[in-house]
């Protein structure tokens, strides 16, 4: 990677776009993305995509990213792509509601306590789901040197090592719709929510009277406390949801491991 005169790396600082650079890796190998392998060992014939970067402030940190370079040049194995996105009837529906439940319960109990809004997202979100076919990909420059750990064994990444992947990393086509599959699965099968049919990023139990909003990796969750943190609990048992909370009450602790900052 080239250093700038100022030691710069594409205009942001070098130290901390490296620190952001190692973060990434090493979060990617602790979620089993990869698996290195040696050149010879790819098969005749199979999809080998390139890959990079993408870096940018973040506070007075550098977030960096990589993805995948897999650009359009025909149509995709199996032909599709499709993953929905929610509209913004759907968006003010939600907030709407929890507008309506929370001066309803004012008005019957008093008090907004028992009601609760929990904004966040999915850390890595695509990551989390299953990749589809076999693809090898290769690393770029930045990655040399840098030590991860990869089932169990310390591994120092090379661009002149390939890796196969194991989950739908950034930047491949088919990523967001592996990650809205996975994630569907996971809510309706583990949490128990009805996905809705007019929406499909709309997940809702009329009965216990909690709602989830999914905006790709962003996440409004609805409802009472109790029910509240019984979906978060599922959900955390296999994604890593960052919370931030936006409570009606005065009570925040009422919800666990949310970082006592305000609204978002």
């Amino acid at each position: 990677m080239a250093y700038g005169d100022e030691g710069l790396i594409e205009g942001l600082p070098a130290d901390k776009v490296m620190k952001g650079i190692e973060k990434e890796l090493r979060g990617l190998a602790g979620k089993g993305v990869m698996l290195t392998i040696q050149p010879e060992d790819i098969p005749g014939g199979a999809r080998q995509i390139s890959m990079r970067f993408v870096h940018k402030m973040q506070g007075d940190n550098v977030k960096s990213r990589i993805v995948l370079r897999d650009i359009k040049r025909s149509q995709p194995e199996g032909g599709e792509l499709f993953a929905s996105t929610p509209s913004l009837a759907s968006f003010r529906l939600h907030f709407t509601l929890s507008s309506l439940e929370l001066n309803l319960m004012l008005q019957e109990c008093g008090s907004s306590g028992e009601f609760v809004e929990v904004l966040g997202d999915i850390g890595q979100a695509f990551v989390h789901a299953n990749i589809d076919q076999d693809i090898y990909v290769w690393p770029p420059e930045a990655v040399r040197g840098v030590e991860v750990t990869i089932d169990g064994k310390k591994v120092t990444l090379s661009p002149e090592v390939p890796w196969k992947l194991r989950k739908a990393l950034y930047g491949y086509r088919k990523s967001p719709m592996l990650w809205q599959a996975h994630l569907a699965h996971i809510v309706t099968e583990r949490v128990k929510l009805q996905r809705s049919a007019i929406d499909t990023s709309t997940y809702f139990d009329a009965d216990r009277k909690v709602r989830l909003f999914v905006r790709v990796d962003d996440l409004a969750l609805a409802g009472r406390v109790r029910e509240v943190n019984r979906v978060l609990k599922l959900m955390e048992e296999t994604l890593t949801v960052k919370k931030v909370v936006r409570p009606h009450c005065e009570d925040q602790e009422r919800i666990p491991g949310h970082p006592q900052q305000g609204h978002r």
